[in-house]
Parts: C-alpha cells; sequence; structure tokens
C-alpha cells in the first residue's frame, strides 16, 4: 500500500486524480476546481455569484487552544478574502478525537464564534462528533462563501504575462510564527529584548485580512476594476512562495521569472530562519499562511506597494510573470534556476523536531 507524504496534493496529482472527476458539470458554475483557483464560482441570478472555498480546520494544541483555533480560522477564511471580498457565510464539519476534553472544545468554539461575529459571518449549517481515527491537528473543515458580482472579484482567471508579482509578508510566514511561538530560546537569543514583540507581531501577521483590505480599498479608490489592476491574490500555504508561484503559473498556463534575491530581510530574522534551515531556498518553500502573492498591473505596483509598507505591512516587488514558452525560473544568491514542482515544505520536519524536544 502507497503511503502518501502528509500535506496537500501536489497540482500533478490533483490534475491525474482528482479534476477530471468533478461531477455532472453544470453551466451555473463559472469556475470549476483548478490550479491557483483559491475560490471557486456559482452564478446565482443574472449577474449575482457565489464564491465558495474550503480548508481544513488546523488547531495545534503546541500554540495553546485558543491561538490555535484562531490560526485555525484564519486559514479557512483566507481563501475568500484573496477575493477582495467580505466572507459572509460559514459551515463548519466537526470530526474531533475522542480523548477532546470539554474545555477544549468550547474554546476551539469561542473562538470561531467570536471571529465570525466580528467578520459579520453567520454559521449556517454544519456537523459536529468525536470519532474513531480522528487526532489533533486536524478537526475537520470549515467552508467559507460570500455574494458578489461578476466582474467585482479578483481571480487568478484576469492574470496575463507582464503583471507583476509582489510578495506580501515574509516568506515562510507560518513557519517564522509557529517557530518563534515554541522555542522561546532559539527567540530570546537572535531578539533578544525584542523578541517577545516580534514573537506576537508574527502571530498577527498570519491573518491577511488587512493586506487584502488595504489592496481592495486601493481598487475602490482609483476606481479600477480588478482585471485593470490587482489581476490575482493568492494566497502562500503549504509549500511556501515556491509553491504559489506555481500555482499562478499553472492556473493561467503562464510562466514566470523571480528574484528572491529583491526581498530584503531583517538581519535578526535571518539569522533566526539560518537557525532552523540550512538552505536559502528552504524559507522560500516553507508554510507561509498570511504571506499573499499579489499580481498587477506593473502601473499600480510601486504605489499599492507604498500603501501596503505605510501601514506596517512587509511588501515588494519579486519579478513578472510571463509567457509559458519562455519558462519558470528563480533568481537566488545570484544564480537563476528554473522553478520545478519536485521540492517538499521544509517547515513541517522542523517543527515536529522542535515541539518533541520540547514535550
Amino acid at each position: 500500500m502507497e503511503v502518501r507524504a502528509p500535506g496537500k496534493f501536489s497540482t500533478n496529482d490533483l490534475k491525474n486524480f482528482v479534476f477530471d472527476k468533478l461531477g455532472l458539470g453544470r453551466v451555473d458554475v463559472l469556475s470549476k476546481p483548478g490550479p491557483g483557483r483559491d475560490f471557486n464560482v456559482i452564478r446565482m441570478n443574472g449577474k449575482d455569484v457565489l464564491l465558495v472555498a474550503t480548508d481544513p480546520l488546523y488547531v495545534n494544541p503546541a500554540f495553546g487552544i485558543e491561538d490555535g483555533a484562531w490560526l485555525g480560522f484564519q486559514i479557512i477564511i483566507t481563501d475568500v478574502l484573496a477575493s477582495g471580498c467580505l466572507p459572509e457565510f460559514a459551515v463548519f464539519s466537526l470530526s474531533l478525537p475522542k480523548d477532546i476534553d470539554r474545555f477544549a472544545f468550547e474554546s476551539i468554539w469561542s473562538v470561531i464564534d467570536k471571529e465570525c461575529r466580528r467578520l459579520g459571518i453567520a454559521i449556517i449549517a454544519g456537523h459536529t462528533g468525536c470519532y474513531d481515527g480522528c487526532e489533533w491537528p486536524m478537526l475537520g473543515a470549515g467552508m467559507i462563501m460570500t455574494k458578489s458580482r461578476e466582474g467585482q472579484y479578483i481571480t487568478v482567471e484576469n492574470l496575463k504575462a507582464g503583471d507583476d508579482v509582489l510578495l506580501v509578508n515574509l516568506p515562510g510566514m507560518e513557519a517564522i510564527a509557529s517557530l518563534l511561538k515554541v522555542d522561546d530560546v532559539a527567540g530570546r537569543t537572535h531578539f533578544g529584548a525584542r523578541y517577545e514583540a516580534i514573537k506576537d507581531q508574527a502571530w498577527q501577521q498570519l491573518s491577511i485580512e488587512k493586506p487584502a483590505s488595504i489592496a481592495r480599498e486601493f481598487m475602490i479608490r482609483a476606481g479600477l476594476s480588478p482585471g485593470e489592476s490587482i489581476s490575482a491574490m493568492h494566497d502562500v500555504a503549504e509549500r511556501g512562495v515556491l509553491g504559489a508561484i506555481n500555482d499562478l503559473c499553472d492556473g493561467m498556463n503562464l510562466g514566470c521569472k523571480i528574484d528572491f534575491d529583491a526581498w530584503e530581510f531583517d538581519p535578526a530574522m535571518a539569522d533566526f530562519i539560518q537557525h532552523y534551515f540550512s538552505s536559502p531556498i528552504d524559507i522560500w518553500a516553507a508554510s507561509g499562511q498570511g504571506g499573499i502573492l499579489i499580481a498587477c498591473r506593473p502601473s499600480i505596483s510601486d504605489e499599492l506597494i507604498n500603501e501596503l509598507r505605510a501601514a506596517g505591512i512587509a511588501a515588494g516587488k519579486i519579478g513578472k510573470m510571463t509567457p509559458s514558452k519562455t519558462g519558470r525560473s528563480f533568481t537566488l544568491d545570484g544564480t537563476e534556476r528554473e522553478l520545478t514542482a519536485d521540492f517538499k515544505d521544509p517547515f513541517w520536519p522542523v517543527f515536529k523536531r522542535i515541539t518533541e524536544n520540547r514535550a
């Protein structure tokens, strides 16, 4: 029996096993599952549409129950936030381990309820139960929905060759924030008196709510439609920035030319990253919840970067989308390399080692 590596299936596996078996094809499904599509779209009435996205509910007790639940919720709402729209409805199916106690469950559900109320989200359906075979940290799944109109949401389908590619928040944001959270010895060694503030700031940056809001307001204020300005927003998740760039390329059959050397790291943060990851490429392949790739028309990239930075959000141009015939490449430490899909997320083995040593 084949034993699969943990984590999301690769794009090739999804193409081979999933994307050609999606039930009945319906004309009211405007955007069906595919590479780079954080959400999918159903036509409701006229030009009214419903955006739908789903993700696992990941609650890791290593972060503390409430902080773990908060992160799990952020992961679930990220895909719809990347549309530039505000989430409105949620469905949760909770498949819980039998050893979960009442305090842990009530804490998790209270965090979800609180965040939904804060964002104006109604929980409209769900299922809750404890079952054999269920274990931490995967506790089920959530689905987020919101209404919009055709042409009024940001979608990878507007992506074109020549678009600038911006990175918002640090590469490997989830890896950095998680390691700061669970390894205070290394954190204090590298950041000293700044450790607590940097740890808390990094944890808050696991939400894309603020940068997504800035991008949305930027378009509204400029009077631009998504197709005229921001052509795609794609969250950086498993397999990091490298995986997210490949998703964009796969989504519209494009190439890319990326320059990771254009990104500037705080020296102490660079040392902290090097403490865990021996190769410079690792942080670019590490889990990156909280990070976003924004593809936009070159005429607006500098202004958008300035607005994000003015709000205290790290942002910078790291490359361009290109025609597919040019291939996919990235430059790191002055060397240009081909961007392939045959890499693994280096964060999880490191995180497992740190948490097991701490136990």
